[in-house]
């Protein structure tokens, strides 16, 4: 996010003593303390100690002091207080991101998501709505909607949303797995079996799958 400073400059006497306040860029601010905390590795958890959350977020929290509505600190803000399990403030920094004219995806989604864990499902509906306007050709975009209904427990229509995922560039992978979970739910175990294998012939390292097909071959069933 660019911001555009404008400076008025009023020239008082010739002899005038001007202070200057150096202008710190916040997006290269957030892009330190990202680095200084160890939060740009892949699989980001706040309580295995390897990144220090807490002290991210103290930070960011200085920095939203002086630039409370930059998206991307926003959109780190609330990623890390979702890792920390503190899901109401995180629901509060989110707010103010999906209730622009045009949020970012990944803002619709992580607020999304969010509503659906706190089974707000009506306002996830409508969240989805959203992003359907302004992001209608995105997979993702379905896929939530997928687990809006399926949380609903309407497993027809999270198969069908599942099915346009697929056909706008879900990865095979999640969808099988996916389609695994609804088939779990629905009680036909030995189809959920053949998706969960499906998904693993995609991406033989697929730990979802890995864990739940071991889960269920446990019990002699795959």
């Amino acid at each position: 996010m660019k911001a555009l400073i404008i400076l008025s400059s009023i020239l008082l006497c010739s002899c005038a003593n001007v202070d200057y306040v150096e202008y710190v860029n916040p997006n290269l601010q957030l892009k330190k303390i990202v680095q200084k905390h160890g939060l740009n590795r892949s699989g980001l958890n706040c309580i295995d100690g390897k990144s220090d959350c807490d002290g991210a977020i103290r930070e960011i929290n200085q920095l939203l002091l002086s630039h409370p509505d930059n998206d991307d600190i926003n959109l780190v803000h609330a990623n890390l207080l979702l890792k920390s399990g503190k899901n109401d403030q995180a629901n509060y920094t989110l707010n103010k991101l999906v209730n622009q004219n045009k949020p970012q995806l990944i803002s619709l989604m992580m607020a999304i998501e969010l509503n659906i864990l706190k089974n707000n499902l009506n306002r996830a509906v409508s969240l989805s709505d959203k992003a359907l306007k302004l992001y209608g050709a995105q997979p993702k975009v379905y896929a939530q909607l997928a687990a809006i209904y399926y949380a609903k427990g309407d497993y027809i229509a999270a198969g069908k949303y599942l099915d346009i995922s697929k056909s706008t560039g879900l990865s095979y992978p999640l969808y099988y797995y996916n389609l695994a979970l609804i088939s779990e739910k629905q009680k036909d175990i030995k189809k959920a079996c053949n998706y969960y294998a499906k998904s693993l012939e995609y991406d033989a390292s697929y730990e979802q799958s890995i864990h739940n097909r071991s889960r269920l071959s446990i019990n002699m069933v795959c």
